[in-house]
């Protein structure tokens, strides 16, 4: 593992022994930053660094903040050798995700490489970032008020990216929605109108 590209670019990383932290693939972090881009200025989360190797590289590439959470002592000890070696700076948690962002939640992007068989969706429910690129079972739904924007299939799993959904967009289906609801309203109230008068005029007729 190293890191790929910036201020660090080539500076190896140290790797985890057993099985309890599975680092951040090289090829998956490429398609990760391949997908932000530019990423000057911007606070960056890593929910499950196991090495850092994620958010170490944000920081290499310009991110202003990185946030590197774990909940395992080992990979955080792991995590702090990554910094130290890189040179590269980042607030680092021992702490669950959950317990992290009842304190921390206000970010431009959040990446999340959970453990297999880790459900998101109680996480994906409350964290509140601009982007959200997360490693999830294929057949698992984008966040609530974002919309995918790329994905990378890898067997069962995927690599979804989405961005929040514009104010505006959610504003107009909202209101698209209301309208919806009251022209079908309008209709049945119409197609009743019309029957109770023809019903009338149907026994005016036989009298």
């Amino acid at each position: 593992m190293r890191i790929i590209s910036g201020s660090a670019k080539g500076a190896r990383l140290f790797s985890p022994t057993g099985r309890e932290t599975r680092p951040t693939r090289d090829f998956v972090k490429e398609a990760v930053f391949n997908i932000l881009g530019d990423i000057r200025g911007a606070v960056f989360l890593d929910l499950f660094a196991g090495t850092g190797a994620a958010g170490l590289e944000a920081k290499s590439r310009g991110a202003e903040k990185v946030f590197l959470v774990d909940s395992s002592k080992r990979a955080i000890e792991l995590i702090k050798k990554n910094a130290l070696k890189t040179g590269l700076e980042a607030e680092i948690f021992f702490s669950s995700a959950e317990r992290f962002l009842r304190d921390y939640n206000n970010f431009d992007i959040a990446f999340l490489d959970p453990p297999y068989d880790y459900d998101l969706t109680k996480i994906l429910s409350v964290l509140n970032a601009k982007t959200i690129i997360a490693e999830r079972d294929k057949n698992s739904p984008v966040a609530e008020g974002y919309k995918s924007i790329r994905t990378y299939a890898s067997g069962t799993a995927v690599l979804r990216a989405s961005r929040i959904a514009s104010k505006t967009s959610s504003v107009i289906g909202s209101l698209f929605r209301k309208f919806s609801h009251n022209i079908f309203a309008v209709v049945i109230v119409y197609h009743l109108v019309v029957s109770i008068y023809l019903n009338i005029d149907f026994i005016k007729m036989k009298k």
